[in-house]
């Protein structure tokens, strides 16, 4: 049964002096944002800015992520209300509802089955597939403080039963057996030391027939794991990284003994997402709202996508989905 302080910031920080009484040389932190995000230089987008509409800007400081992190919890109420304008209300993840739904229209969910979300954030997918599907979600999230702000959306939207969204461990979670119809995890596996018994236990909730889908962070072989741009990315993160290798993940599906489905490669569409993200919410800013844990949880969210989007880049990492089928005559092996 279910028991269930980079050199980025200093560059931003460095792009324009702003002591008492001077005009001329400041920097606004929107223009030097941008500038950082898009890899320019920050005083050409300032000398447009001027042209177009000259005006002075209020000082805000680039703290260190170690001081960001020593005075609040990470998922506050101010940082769940500022990743949902990030990513789409009730999303935490990158590319938010339209990239889930296009993923999950070829899994034929209806009305009778039984779902699990095992990255349920804030419930934003949980509740998606009970809108669009009818299905009935059990969502869990490893973040306490996510799971309960996920649990109060879905009371708000009248989805307490059909989505809810409860706390679990990762590493000792038990699942009751042939439960699911259908199982998604998103992005969850990298943050989890014992991969192996997670997904055994995973593959025997499955229903004879049942499907899952794995959408995760994978390293391209085992060098790219000691990659600098892999290490600052494990940098950027809350979590400490247990990271698998492509052929790591091909082994562990291997073993499970399950059908393999499909297995595609969506770092384009990933990379693509997260500059699509962060390009509507930049332009949705207004500088009257930028106090200083504004900045903080901004900076401290764009440093995670950039480090991701950096690996991408270099060929190191990669964003891969898997889809998966319990056969339905099928003998899990019970001693891997």
């Amino acid at each position: 049964m279910a028991k269930i302080g980079s050199q980025r910031r200093s560059a931003i920080a460095s792009a324009g002096p702003s002591p008492a009484g001077k005009t001329d040389d400041y920097v606004p932190f929107l223009i030097r944002f941008q500038a950082w995000w898009e890899g320019v230089e920050p005083g050409s987008l300032m000398r447009r800015r001027q042209r177009a509409k000259p005006r002075r800007s209020k000082r805000i400081d680039v703290r260190s992520r170690q001081a960001i992190r020593e005075v609040s919890e990470r998922w506050t109420p101010r940082r769940i209300e500022i990743v949902s304008r990030i990513y789409g209300e009730g999303f935490i993840q990158i590319g938010g509802q339209s990239f889930m739904e296009r993923r999950l229209e070829s899994m034929g969910l209806d009305e009778k089955m039984s779902v699990l979300d095992m990255s349920a954030g804030l419930g934003g997918t949980s509740r998606l597939m009970a809108r669009n599907f009818g299905s009935w979600i059990s969502g869990f999230e490893m973040e306490r403080q996510l799971a309960d702000a996920g649990m109060r959306m879905s009371r708000s939207e009248n989805l307490k039963d059909k989505a809810p969204v409860k706390p679990y461990d990762p590493e000792n979670v038990e699942i009751q057996d042939r439960r699911y119809h259908f199982i998604l995890m998103r992005e969850r596996l990298h943050t989890v030391k014992n991969k192996v018994r997670l997904l055994k236990e995973l593959s025997e909730a499955l229903t004879p027939g049942g499907k899952m889908m794995l959408i995760e962070l994978v390293a391209v072989d085992e060098d790219a794991k000691k990659h600098a741009l892999v290490k600052n990315w494990s940098e950027s993160e809350y979590h400490e990284l247990s990271l698998w290798s492509e052929d790591d993940i091909k082994d562990a599906i291997y073993h499970l003994g399950l059908e393999l489905d499909g297995y595609y490669d969506d770092s384009d569409d990933y990379k693509n997402a997260i500059l699509r993200d962060w390009r509507r919410f930049t332009r949705s800013l207004q500088k009257e709202e930028l106090d200083q844990e504004f900045v903080d949880i901004m900076m401290d969210e764009a440093e995670v996508n950039k480090a991701r989007t950096d690996a991408i880049n270099a060929g190191i990492l990669k964003l891969v989905r898997i889809e998966l089928t319990r056969r339905k005559t099928h003998t899990l092996l019970s001693d891997w």
